[in-house]
């Protein structure tokens, strides 16, 4: 197999499409925290065409993407539409160029496409969303529906700052206590999510990766080929909530949340957080959220809870380096199945570690060499236990 690079703009400009240039590195990018996908090109301009020709790049269209070739037939490709935000010269290695290589800082054209407007919505709020991505073009949408009914305003400001403006108290009847993400991945799927959804619900192939013990570095695209990470730290540790509400008469109510209240729901194995570490308390003052659950604006208060715990909603996390040909099978919001090798004889597969896995982050990279690597960011909240292990009784 072999990696090409496709690199088309519009207008096409001489020079810098298709195979007309060598592209030194290669970086494709997308996080489920991050609404809009980024790409990173180094192109090589040896006699300086390139620069002359076209000279400031800024608000270029321009596709990239990676191939997958095997014997000259496409295998598979990750395509995605950008723009270029910021153009850098490199210093050129003088024995060898007459002008610097090029590099090019890339953002999703979503963004660009997505211009200034003043509406107004009455409705659900995933409803309203869903309606709003008509004048957007996906492979595929994926909307988790909200509680949260409402008239929405956007003034002056692009549809999705309008969702991200909004997506702090969006809150799902089917999964009550989780969060919400919104993000494009570099295979042009749209996500309106609560994490909840993402975990549990898989669309299309979820690959397997393995980390063996007698790993013989022979090349197999399902070997993890490196991994490290695990507990981040306090910082993604769930804690109990001290919350004032400070409703519309200005009267102020003090509510804990705990932290059990957190619970991912039944069905699930071991919650990854432990009971020693729930004593810890925050303090969040909470302005215009009225008080009373019986109130229909009460969904939008349970939303607005459970996205303070988004950053820990995943308490376990790794990065995995793998080089597996179906790259859109490999970006964010999709999951991966792990099996990783125990050192314990009678217990061979790690059950803490093996399962499956949400991506949080992607990154694809391609070298110099025309190597490919995709670094994955991968985490979950809930976990097998062993037995034998020691804090087995203390986790949730």
């Amino acid at each position: 197999m072999s990696i090409a690079t496709y690199f088309q703009s519009n207008p096409k400009v001489y020079g810098i499409n298709g195979t007309d240039r060598i592209f030194y590195r290669v970086v494709l990018q997308d996080s489920i925290f991050q609404q809009f996908p980024y790409a990173e090109c180094i192109l090589s301009d040896r006699t300086g065409e390139v620069i002359n020709a076209i000279g400031y790049t800024d608000q270029l269209d321009v596709d990239i993407g990676l191939e997958v070739l095997s014997d000259n037939v496409t295998f598979s490709k990750l395509l995605h539409p950008f723009y270029i935000r910021e153009q850098q010269l490199l210093s050129p290695d003088i024995a060898n160029f007459i002008a610097p290589n090029i590099k090019y800082l890339c953002t999703s054209k979503y963004k660009k496409d997505d211009s200034v407007k003043s509406k107004s919505y009455q409705g659900n709020l995933s409803e309203v969303i869903s309606g709003g991505l008509s004048d957007f073009i996906f492979d595929s949408t994926r909307i988790t529906a909200t509680a949260n009914i409402d008239y929405y305003y956007q003034p002056e400001i692009s549809f999705f700052d309008f969702i991200q403006n909004n997506i702090d108290e969006a809150y799902s009847l089917t999964y009550p206590t989780s969060p919400y993400v919104s993000f494009i991945n570099l295979a042009k799927q749209f996500h309106f999510a609560a994490l909840k959804d993402l975990i549990s619900v898989n669309l299309g192939v979820i690959p397997e990766f393995h980390l063996k013990v007698d790993d013989t570095k022979i090349f197999d695209e399902k070997l993890i080929r490196n991994l490290n990470g695990g507990y981040i730290g306090l910082d993604f540790t769930k804690s109990n909530l001290e919350l004032f509400n400070i409703d519309d008469t200005m009267s102020i109510v003090k509510e804990t949340k705990l932290a059990s209240d957190m619970l991912p729901g039944a069905g699930l194995e071991k919650f990854l957080f432990r009971k020693s570490n729930t004593d810890k308390k925050r303090f969040i003052a909470n302005y215009g959220l009225e008080q009373d659950s019986t109130d229909d604006k009460s969904n939008f208060k349970k939303g607005w809870l459970n996205s303070q715990y988004l950053n820990t909603y995943f308490p376990n996390r790794l990065n995995i380096m793998v080089q597996y040909p179906y790259l859109d099978q490999i970006v964010s919001g999709k999951n991966v199945k792990l099996s990783i090798d125990s050192l314990n004889q009678q217990k061979p597969v790690s059950k803490f570690f093996s399962g499956e896995w949400l991506i949080l982050e992607s990154k694809h990279i391609k070298d110099q060499k025309d190597n490919l690597f995709s670094y994955l960011l991968i985490g979950k909240n809930t976990s097998g236990i062993d037995d034998a292990h020691i804090f087995k009784a203390d986790y949730l």
